[in-house]
């Protein structure tokens, strides 16, 4: 099963990447073609426009808002699973979906990078231990990287990727990279930082096959984050 997470880079009206937003599409669908799609800051009529292929899950927005983060899966059942809100500003869309393994809940996170950004990373660690009875499977844009405590100082990013451990879920591209990898270059990125990250239960961390970012020049034209590709198997290790 192949699971993408990719911030589409179109959540401010003014974007340039709106002008791109259908070839970003064509990329995700045809290119890296997931079984299960995290998206963040997508225009929610590509969103809609996929409903013939993929069942959709956007999360709660605003009116007049017209992009955001959603769930997609192809070719199996999902269900509606609990719903889980963060914050005004940090979103979170959430479904269950059956597997040869059992049910897994899988949620798309999009976390703000205001003043409120770490009492949004907590609340959503908070979330996640203490709302689903099964496994889960989160992943998104959480603009969190362990290198902006490396460049600003402080240990406020490595207290929520320590968190989530804490909680029972593991990090893959950590664990079998053991580096972050540069998945953000937006004109502030002054650094390499990596913001999008997948986390999933222990219960099946030993599924991953593979977790890698998508960098080159399609997604570099396309968005100013990479996705992010994770290969699960049915059986454990």
């Amino acid at each position: 099963m192949r699971v993408v997470t990719w911030n589409m880079g179109c959540g401010p009206r003014h974007s340039t990447y709106r002008k791109s937003h259908a070839e970003a599409w064509d990329y995700l669908t045809n290119e890296l073609r997931p079984d299960v799609a995290l998206v963040q800051e997508a225009l929610l009529s590509k969103v809609e426009a996929v409903r013939d292929t993929f069942a959709v899950k956007v999360c709660e927005l605003a009116t007049g808002v017209d992009a955001g983060t959603a769930v997609l899966v192809r070719g199996r059942e999902v269900t509606d699973a609990k719903a889980i809100a963060v914050s005004a500003s940090s979103y979170a869309a959430t479904v269950e979906m059956k597997t040869e393994a059992g049910p897994l809940t899988v949620v798309s996170a999009h976390v703000f990078p205001g003043k409120e950004q770490h009492a949004d990373l907590a609340r959503l660690v908070e979330l996640l231990a203490g709302t689903f009875d099964g496994p889960v499977l989160v992943g998104g844009d959480f603009n969190s990287a362990r290198r902006f405590d490396e460049v600003y100082g402080g240990k406020k990013h490595a207290g929520f990727f320590g968190a989530m451990a804490a909680a029972g879920f593991q990090e893959p591209h950590w664990r079998i990279h053991g580096k972050e990898v540069q998945s953000f270059w937006g004109r502030q990125a002054k650094e390499a930082y990596q913001d999008d990250h997948f986390f999933v239960s222990e219960s099946w961390a030993g599924r991953v096959r593979e977790c890698r970012v998508v960098d080159d020049a399609v997604v570099r034209r396309v968005s100013d984050h990479g996705p992010v590709v994770l290969e699960l198997v049915a059986e454990g290790r």
